[in-house]
């Protein structure tokens, strides 16, 4: 049985498809029109069914006419053979094996299993740039055997001559490489290189990009102003600052990524007798994070609290104007004892005969107002503790009662519902890069209130976050396992992008001059 496309006179320069259905009789059986008529200069006569390239890439709708074709071709054969279309599919598909195997069909498959959501929309990109390569060389359905050292060199090429960055274009390459070696070691695949035949990626040369480098983290002190930053309130959403300023003092105590920030849910909040621990996979390297929450992290949580119990927050602030009366109290206070040199030597050396110390006379330790100190400084403990409590409290209870409900507003907004991110389509991918390029957006803008004047991105509180903990000593394995980083040579590429690797080495050199 042949099933095979046709053509057809549509007039000087037109020609009609058809399948032609041919059983080894004298005559076809079925001849049914695919419907559709094309410029005769846009009929590939060595189209085959692997590449669905029977209609030339410069025919307007091309690739809705080819697939057209192959849907028509497999529903004919599934007729005459009486299995559904899906059956046929399947079956052709185990045939084609090694060099003539689909690339582009492998990748979409390699692609639906992929758990990292950052590499599979890098897969993406990579095969719709690909893609866009070959239509514009005429060249339709790519199978492994196709890709060669010289095609990839030209891919390559184009992408930079197209004014993308080396960086992105690098990405790409190696995100096609990936696949690539992917399938080498499938043996379901039955394609691997054959005799002097190399590897099209081995030693690949890429252009090496030269550019200004911009600061990816905050120093000390802009990171203090931005903590400090006062947020706008006669804007349109005052509320979204309030959350994205909260977020990413959140994702800086965690150096998370922002990703798993807007992925958590109440149930990631673990509750135990005295604490409460932050707990989940991290959706990049599946790396298990669980980590305490400090009393000051779960103060970050309380606008999202009040949502469930109304008026936490004006709680809180009530709570706050306790503290910050009693600690103006205490200052006043302690102001009013007089300077110890102003005391007189016969009262000093009364106080020495009463068995005062030195140094509870230094500290004013003998003076009544000392009492009442004590008295304030309990006072404004007590209050922290109870602020604490009270929005311990509630987070516990929303931790039982709303477990599937995401901690941030993001999430929630998104619907991504029960689904986790292995099982998002296309649509929730751009939903979460749209979210991620709002908070960008937003972080952006309260930076700039606090004084700093470049571009800031969602990923630069993690990347603080990591240059503080090489400040204060950290080695690259340790800040490496905190970062969940896979690779310790991912961690010094963090501490590389800084340019503050070699300060110490530097000033060194200098005072030697001196």
């Amino acid at each position: 049985m042949e099933i095979t496309p046709k053509t057809r006179s549509a007039g000087k320069d037109h020609l009609y498809i058809f399948i032609n259905v041919h059983d080894g009789g004298k005559y076809p059986i079925a001849r049914p029109s695919v419907g559709v008529k094309i410029k005769k200069q846009n009929w590939n006569k060595k189209g085959t069914s692997d590449k669905k390239n029977w209609v030339k890439t410069t025919e307007p709708d091309y690739r809705r006419i080819n697939q057209k074709i192959h849907d028509l071709m497999i529903q004919i054969e599934a007729e005459l053979k009486g299995f559904t279309t899906k059956e046929i599919t399947q079956q052709k598909e185990k045939k084609i094996t090694g060099g003539k195997l689909s690339f582009f069909n492998y990748a979409e498959k390699r692609m639906k299993g992929r758990g990292n959501i950052d590499t599979k929309v890098n897969d993406q990109y990579a095969i719709k740039k690909l893609k866009k390569f070959l239509e514009i060389h005429g060249l339709i359905g790519l199978q492994f055997g196709d890709i060669t050292r010289t095609l990839m060199n030209d891919f390559y090429r184009w992408m930079r001559n197209s004014n993308l960055k080396a960086s992105s274009a690098k990405k790409y390459i190696e995100s096609i490489q990936a696949m690539y070696n992917d399938a080498l070691e499938n043996p379901d695949c039955s394609f691997d290189l054959k005799g002097h035949q190399k590897n099209p990626f081995h030693r690949f040369k890429y252009d090496k990009e030269i550019s200004a480098t911009t600061p990816k983290s905050f120093t000390k002190k802009e990171f203090e102003c931005y903590v400090k930053a006062v947020l706008p309130e006669n804007v349109r959403k005052p509320h979204k600052y309030k959350l994205c300023h909260n977020m990413s003092k959140f994702q800086f105590w965690g150096a998370f990524r922002v990703r798993d920030i807007m992925l958590l849910k109440w149930s990631n909040l673990v509750t135990y007798d005295d604490h409460i621990n932050v707990d989940f996979f991290t959706s990049k390297g599946k790396n298990h994070i669980n980590r305490p929450l400090p009393p000051s992290i779960i103060l970050l949580l309380a606008n999202q609290l009040d949502k469930y119990v109304t008026h936490t927050t004006q709680k809180l602030g009530e709570f706050d104007k306790q503290i910050e009366y009693n600690q103006q109290e205490y200052e006043r206070t302690q102001k009013s004892i007089p300077p110890v040199n102003k005391i007189p030597n016969d009262v000093l050396i009364d106080l020495l005969k009463k068995g005062y110390s030195l140094e509870d006379i230094t500290n004013q330790k003998f003076h009544p107002i000392h009492k009442k100190l004590k008295k304030l400084e309990k006072k404004i403990e007590s209050l922290f503790k109870q602020k604490q409590g009270y929005v311990e409290d509630i987070l516990r209870g929303v931790i039982k009662n709303h477990p599937d409900e995401y901690i941030w507003d993001w999430g929630n907004e998104s619907c991504w519902g029960e689904r986790s991110p292995e099982q998002w389509t296309n649509k929730d991918l751009k939903t979460m890069r749209s979210n991620i390029n709002s908070y960008s957006d937003y972080i952006d803008r309260i930076a700039k209130k606090a004084g700093v004047d470049r571009k800031i991105s969602s990923h630069i509180t993690r990347h603080t976050a990591s240059q503080m903990m090489f400040d204060e000593g950290m080695t690259a394995h340790q800040a490496g396992e905190y970062l969940t980083h896979k690779w310790l040579s991912t961690t010094e590429k963090y501490r590389g992008r800084f340019s503050r690797k070699n300060d110490e080495i530097s000033e060194g050199l200098s005072n030697l001059i001196n």
